[in-house]
């Protein structure tokens, strides 16, 4: 409502003007339930029995699929437990349960097709995170793209888990993942190493040991140096990133080869220099990311909802998710 009078003095007001303001509201969802009218008529020729469909519901479910939807992704992708949605939504829990699995074996036939562009990709990703079953240890794998997600969620760490996403045929494009072994052993094409975890590593050790004359006189450069390189294709473009990019790793080459005593720094200047082409893909290719932040971002939801839900309650669960 308009303001008669002014709230301090009481006074009317005069020199009347406008303005306008933006606000954002929320509408909250609202459980609607309709009743329809099924037509059902014999054919004489077929000898079955033919009904109506109802507008935007699956065969035999009983929720729509705009409901089904925004159930799924608020538990899977946003980490909402299934009870708070159920209470939301005026459903039974068991109910919703049940609705997710019936939709995962939809779905699942579509996984090979995602296997496939994964596959033909020029840019991938791969990272793995703990989730258990049945309070079994277990981890879930991520194999990603800018387009594609594919997850595997199984009891091991081996590397029978990503040797069945990569196939066996001739392994295409640049492979984006820290430097764990069971990617080494199962993957056939180029790899890039993440360099923000290699500088996690780096740094650890100068924030171990903040007095160690010989950390102070070599991370903080070469940490200074992976930074550039991960923000390097948000910065440059065309030659001047090949210039660029190509001054990066000469110098992070030229402070991993000198003299160093210390073992441990020693040991990661001597992994860059020996495994050189897996931390230097990205020299001259901007499309290949020095980072494996894609990987990291993706697994995320499944980090959130492990402290919520504390991993799969049953096999079955862990296939629905996965």
């Amino acid at each position: 409502p308009r303001p008669m009078s002014c709230p301090a003095h009481g006074v009317a007001l005069a020199s009347w003007t406008t303005r306008t303001r933006t606000v954002v509201h929320m509408v909250p969802a609202r459980r609607i339930v309709r009743n329809y009218t099924i037509y059902r008529a014999w054919c004489p020729l077929c000898g079955k029995y033919h009904e109506s469909e109802v507008p935007g519901v699956m065969p035999y479910f009983a929720f729509t699929n705009d409901l089904i939807s925004q159930v799924l992704v608020d538990h899977f992708q946003a980490g909402i437990p299934l009870g708070t949605l159920a209470r939301r939504a005026g459903v039974k829990k068991a109910a919703l349960k049940k609705v997710a699995h019936r939709v995962a074996a939809l779905l699942e036939g579509g996984v090979p097709r995602l296997v496939e562009e994964f596959r033909a990709a020029l840019n991938k990703h791969a990272g793995e995170t703990p989730w258990s079953c049945d309070g079994k240890n277990g981890y879930a794998w991520g194999f990603f793209t800018a387009d594609v997600s594919v997850y595997r969620l199984r009891g091991t760490r081996a590397s029978t888990v990503p040797a069945e996403i990569f196939g066996d045929g001739a392994h295409s494009g640049v492979l984006g993942v820290d430097r764990y072994s069971a990617y080494n052993c199962s993957w056939k094409g180029r790899i890039q190493y993440c360099l923000e975890h290699f500088k996690r590593n780096v740094r650890d050790l100068l924030e171990a040991e903040p007095k160690n004359a010989e950390y102070q006189k070599h991370i903080p450069r070469f940490l200074e140096l992976l930074a550039s390189a991960m923000t390097l294709r948000n910065r440059k473009r065309g030659r001047e990133y090949d210039d660029e990019s190509l001054a990066i790793r000469d110098e992070l080459l030229a402070i991993a080869k000198g003299p160093v005593e210390d073992g441990k720094l020693k040991g990661y200047f001597d992994l860059m220099v020996r495994k050189r082409e897996r931390f230097f893909q990205w020299v001259c290719h901007p499309e290949i990311e020095a980072e494996n932040n894609l990987a990291e971002r993706r697994l995320r939801p499944l980090v959130i909802a492990r402290k919520v839900c504390f991993g799969s309650q049953s096999e079955k669960g862990l296939r629905t998710r996965e």
